[in-house]
């Protein structure tokens, strides 16, 4: 089974759409997705739980063991680095009293969509990657905001 088998949602399809039909690419992004959640989670509930820590682990070797991640870890490798970058800036500034901070922190928190921009590069060229992002980052917004723009 592959991502676009388990993710009947909007967002499923656009990450469906990202891999453009490449099934290790599917892998890949289902991984990305559930282990990008799960530290989000753990990071969100301040949780200090020596087993979902282990767990995420565990999903993380696998996360680097797919096809895809081994074929082009030469440039997920720099997305994977930036993502976390922005994340970590995200976390720092989420509770910034200085609005500038707190603002750019709801945006970054999406920082793992960038992956799934890559991995539409990489399968499609710049033209799917482009018809891809304002869609994906809309998406992902209106996943997490209500529609007053608060997140949820």
């Amino acid at each position: 089974m592959s991502l676009c088998d388990l993710e009947p949602t909007a967002h499923g399809d656009l990450l469906c759409e990202a891999c453009h039909g490449n099934r290790d690419a599917e892998v890949f992004l289902a991984i990305w997705n559930k282990v990008v959640h799960e530290i989000d989670d753990e990071i969100d509930e301040d949780l200090h739980s020596p087993s979902r820590k282990l767990r995420t682990m565990v999903h993380l070797n696998v996360l680097y063991s797919t096809d895809f991640y081994r074929i082009y870890a030469p440039q997920l490798k720099i997305v994977v680095a930036l993502a976390t970058s922005a994340y970590d800036d995200s976390v720092a500034w989420e509770k910034s009293v200085h609005e500038p901070e707190h603002r750019m922190a709801d945006v970054l928190r999406f920082a793992g969509n960038e992956m799934v921009l890559a991995v539409a590069y990489i399968t499609g060229g710049y033209e799917r990657m482009r018809a891809l992002s304002p869609r994906l980052r809309l998406a992902s917004w209106a996943a997490h905001h209500a529609e007053s723009g608060k997140p949820h």
